[in-house]
Formats: structure tokens, C-alpha cells, sequence
């Protein structure tokens, strides 16, 4: 009888580790996942519904040409501060908990601990904003080196991330689709930085546009893995 209820319990936790869930000897998850698919999934929202509306309150404001960091340089500058701070905590969120998700191969651990350093980059971009001298906006050094280090280091996490997810059952649908946006997200990184960002850059006039698709390649991605993560949580409590 008791063989027979050690075989169980062995089934159980092998069924867990199956889909992507670390669990403990009682067979609980050590790992939020619903809350970290939650924060991943709420930080794009958010962000994105906080952008839309600032750029519509400020006509003047080229959402082609400028970046998104001019934005605490007009008026209620703060709602965007404000924004970009509680957007990096809670892609942060996200990344603890996909890095407590044993996935599996290269990469399994890097990636994640890599899109919590990118929210660490965003919450310093976020809590130290450029400032408008006269007509134009300069960035302040602690904006400017937490921006380059999330848009740098997202792209490689992503990427590092995809390459788990290939080798990781519950989340070797979305591998393709986080492989794409990380390289491409890359691509658009260094470009910006090189070539559109430098006020005689021959990017600079689209250098809003560009930082726009790779927050919204980003965004696409961190919901896609969220998707994933509250997928293999919802089998994990059929399965419990």
C-alpha cells in the first residue's frame, strides 16, 4: 500500500515537472507563475494605454521623431515617470518568477536573470527622466545608462529565453515567436543606439519610431510568455 502511494506521488510530481512547474515534496508549487504571467501580462497594458494617452494629450509631442523618455519633459510628465517605474517592477515580477520555472537546456537561467536586469534598466529610466532645457530635452546620465542597459540586455534575454523554451515542453510553442522578437529587437536596439539616437545620425529623424517597434516587439513578447506560464499552471492545477 504504501509502494503503491509512493508510485502516485512520483507520478504526480513527474506530471508537474512535465509541464514546466517546480513543486515541492507535497506537490505545491514554489513558484507564483499565475502572479508572474499577471505582472508580465499588466506591465504591457499598462504601458502601453499610459503611452497611447500622454502622446494624445500632447499633439506637439512627434511620436516619430522623439523618444518615449521626452515624454516627462511636457506637462503631467510625472503620469509617465510614474509609468515607466511600476512598468520595470512588475517586468521584474515577470522575471523572478519565469527564472523559478525549471525550464530546461541553455539559457534557462541566464535569459531570465537577464529580463530582470532590462527592468532593473527600465525602473532607472523611469525614476531618473530627461529634462527640457529651453526647446529640446537632454537626457540625464542615469536615464541614459538604464535605458541602454534595458535595451540592450532585453533583446539577449529573450533570445537566451527562446533557446530553453525549445527544450522546454510547456513552453516550446511560444520558443519560435520570443527567437524572433529578440533578434529582431536586437537588431533595431543597435541601430538605435548607433545610428538614431546621435543627433547626426542619419536614423535620428525616426529614431521615436524605431524605439517604438522594439518596446512593442518586447511587450508582444512578454505577453506571449505569460501566455505560456498561466498555461502550464492551469494544467498543473487539473493535474492536482
Amino acid at each position: 500500500m504504501r509502494s503503491a502511494e509512493l508510485l502516485t506521488e512520483d507520478l504526480r510530481q513527474h506530471a508537474l515537472r512535465g509541464c514546466g512547474l517546480p513543486a515541492d515534496g507535497q506537490g505545491h508549487n514554489l513558484i507564483d507563475e499565475k502572479l508572474a504571467a499577471r505582472a508580465g501580462i499588466f506591465s504591457a497594458v499598462m504601458f502601453t494605454i499610459i503611452l497611447v494617452g500622454q502622446s494624445i494629450l500632447h499633439p506637439e509631442y512627434s511620436q516619430v521623431s522623439e523618444l518615449i523618455g521626452a515624454l516627462p519633459s511636457y506637462s503631467n510628465g510625472w503620469i509617465q515617470i510614474v509609468s515607466t517605474a511600476i512598468t520595470g517592477a512588475a517586468m521584474f515580477v515577470f522575471a523572478l518568477g519565469l527564472f523559478g520555472t525549471p525550464l530546461k537546456g541553455f539559457g534557462a537561467r541566464t535569459g531570465p536573470v537577464l529580463l530582470a536586469v532590462a527592468a532593473v534598466g527600465i525602473i532607472l529610466s523611469g525614476l531618473v527622466p530627461s529634462q527640457r532645457m529651453s526647446s529640446a530635452y537632454v537626457h540625464t546620465p542615469g536615464h541614459a545608462v538604464g535605458a541602454i542597459i534595458a535595451f540592450l540586455v532585453e533583446p539577449v534575454g529573450l533570445i537566451l529565453c527562446s533557446l530553453a523554451f525549445f527544450r522546454s515542453p510547456g513552453f516550446r510553442k511560444a520558443a519560435l515567436k520570443v527567437l524572433s522578437a529578440g533578434l529582431v529587437t536586437a537588431a533595431l536596439s543597435i541601430a538605435l543606439i548607433l545610428f538614431a539616437v546621435p543627433e547626426d545620425g542619419p536614423l535620428h529623424a525616426y529614431q521615436g519610431l524605431i524605439q517604438r517597434l522594439i518596446v512593442l516587439l518586447w511587450l508582444m513578447a512578454v505577453v506571449c510568455i505569460s501566455g505560456r506560464l498561466l498555461d502550464v499552471s492551469r494544467r498543473s492545477d487539473r493535474q492536482a
